[in-house]
């Protein structure tokens, strides 16, 4: 859809199109509601459920899907302080994943790399962020694994920050 496709609609016909939208699914009501009132909760909660189901097991486990719903809610524009907070979600989700199962490829701690990379570049922007989620951080880091680098990785990136 483009802009100009809704361009010529009245205001009357694009109000019927948001509620209609809305009226789809949980997501579109949450990201409508959140970027009307700056309510993001349900928003972050659908999110979380999404990235639970995408580690809900080895077998199951979807790196893309849990990803999405981190990209889905950044697209909301929610806020650093909820956007780390979703962030924390995930790392925390993947970890839980890793203590019930092992053999995990470098691909599943890359992801993970990623999402601390998305909250170390947004600590080094803001302190305030840094002082408010730096022992988040450091008690998800002492959770992590050793292997591939993974733990070392994270604590050269750490210590970047401070």
């Amino acid at each position: 859809m483009k802009k100009s496709d809704l361009k010529d609609l009245d205001k009357k016909k694009l109000i019927v199109l948001l509620m209609e939208l809305s009226r789809l699914n949980k997501e579109n009501k949450a990201f409508l509601k959140g970027k009307l009132s700056k309510d993001f909760e349900n928003l972050f909660e659908l999110a979380c459920k999404k990235i639970d189901k995408a580690f809900s097991c080895f077998e199951l486990m979807s790196l893309k899907d849990a990803r999405q719903a981190l990209n889905d809610f950044k697209k909301s524009n929610p806020g650093d302080t909820m956007l780390i907070e979703l962030y924390l979600y995930y790392i925390g989700a993947a970890y839980y994943l890793e203590d019930s199962d092992w053999g995990f490829q470098e691909n599943f701690y890359s992801a993970i790399e990623s999402v601390y990379n998305l909250i170390f570049e947004m600590m080094k922007k803001d302190i305030s962020l840094r002082d408010k989620y730096i022992d988040d951080v450091k008690k998800l880091i002492g959770k992590s694994n050793e292997g591939w680098g993974h733990r070392d990785w994270l604590e050269d990136k750490l210590e970047e920050i401070r």
